[in-house]
Parts: structure tokens; C-alpha cells; sequence
């Protein structure tokens, strides 16, 4: 379904109302999981007047996986200013055992590239990230390890 939407606005956008009005869970899943295997330039052009939609969506109450929303934010570039509540939860969350562990890690690489222009937000996930525990599963320990190398990569570089 995904692919028979390339340059489909309409049916786009009917999808993406699936995803933010539906009352059935099935549904909202359904409608992310396409919204996420759309062509990356499709999601581009046709998801960005959704970016607050999908930002509010994403630091509510979710009735199915929330790392399908995180994902389809993490496609954009990060605005001048960036959605200082969804950073927020980012940061508040990717240490809470109560999400998905794919949740969390997305947290981690969002949070990454929201904070990347800014030092003192860096350094602020930074010091969230050594607060995890040495002992993580395995995709939040891949999301901490990748920004950390990023972290070394940008302060070898200044």
C-alpha cells in the first residue's frame, strides 16, 4: 500500500488522518506502519505540515507503539527551533522501563538531533545517557553507543 501512494497526496493524507483520528488501534498501527514505508521524499513533502500533529501525537498517551511516530519524526531536519516539550519527554522517557525498548532508543536518536546544534543541550544528553545503566538491551545500547560516537566525532572535529 505504501508504494501506490508515491505522489499521492490525497491518499496521504487520508492515511495520516487514520493515524491521528482513528478511534481503532488496529487502525492508528496500520496507518503509522504505512506512513513510515512511504518513500522518504514522500514523507518529506507530504508528512511536514503534520510535524506538530505527529510531535503532539508522539508525547501522549499511545495506544500502540509510539516508536512509529518517533520514526516518522526523526525523517525531518530539525527546525531552528526545535519542540522543546518533545525534547523534553525524550529526555524524561528513554529512561522509563514502562516503554518499549525501540521507543527509547528512537528517544535517544531524536533527542540527538534536536540537540546536536545546541552544546549545552548535548551535553545535558550526555549526562542523561551515562545515567542508563551499564546493562542495556541491545537497541538502546546501540542508540547510546552510536551518539556517543557522534559526541567524540563533534569534539574532535572543534
Amino acid at each position: 500500500m505504501a508504494a501506490n501512494l508515491s505522489g499521492d497526496s490525497n491518499g496521504i493524507r487520508q492515511i495520516m488522518e487514520w493515524l491521528l483520528y482513528s478511534t481503532d488501534k488496529r487502525v492508528r498501527m496500520n496507518a503509522a506502519w504505512i506512513l513510515k514505508n512511504l518513500h522518504k521524499e514522500d514523507r518529506l513533502e507530504y508528512l511536514a505540515p503534520y510535524m506538530d500533529a505527529l510531535a503532539d501525537l508522539a508525547i501522549t498517551a499511545l495506544p500502540f507503539r509510539r516508536q512509529m511516530v518517533l520514526a516518522l519524526l526523526l525523517d525531518f531536519p530539525v527546525e531552528k527551533s526545535p519542540r522543546i516539550d518533545l525534547l523534553d519527554y525524550c529526555l524524561e522517557h528513554l529512561h522509563d522501563e514502562n516503554e518499549g525498548d525501540s521507543s527509547r532508543a528512537f528517544m535517544i536518536y531524536l533527542a540527538e538531533k534536536m540537540c546536536r546544534p545546541y552544546p549545552e543541550l548535548y551535553a545535558e544528553l550526555m549526562h542523561t545517557l551515562d545515567m542508563l545503566p551499564p546493562v542495556l538491551p541491545p537497541s538502546i545500547a546501540c542508540a547510546r553507543r552510536k551518539v556517543y560516537a557522534g559526541y567524540i566525532k563533534k569534539d574532535n572535529a572543534e
